[in-house]
């Protein structure tokens, strides 16, 4: 049932972006959806779906965020920020790992 709502949605997220395509300019739209956003909103679905416990939703956002990120932080920062979306998902697998323990 979750499934067939969530893909429910994303076909009505397509058709509506490939109408309003056709009448208005979406440069805007372009930078919402896009492959980043939509591996975020797929390792967001994995994390909802698998209670917190999907490491391969926690590593889907990650990437998304690191792969959106790119396209507006100088390469300069973006050395930095690398490292501490390593740090953090490193963190969240932890937290995961002791709740799952317990």
């Amino acid at each position: 049932m979750k499934n067939k709502i969530f893909f429910g949605i994303i076909l009505i997220i397509i058709g509506l972006y490939q109408i309003f395509g056709k009448f208005m300019n979406l440069d805007a739209l372009n930078y919402i959806l896009n492959y980043q956003s939509i591996l975020i909103l797929i390792g967001i679905y994995l994390l909802f779906k698998n209670k917190g416990q999907s490491i391969a939703g926690i590593f889907l956002i990650a990437f998304g965020i690191y792969s959106y990120l790119k396209d507006f932080i100088e390469p300069k920062y973006l050395e930095v920020i690398t490292p501490i979306i390593i740090v953090i998902t490193g963190v969240l697998l932890i937290f995961l790992g002791l709740k799952k323990r317990n």
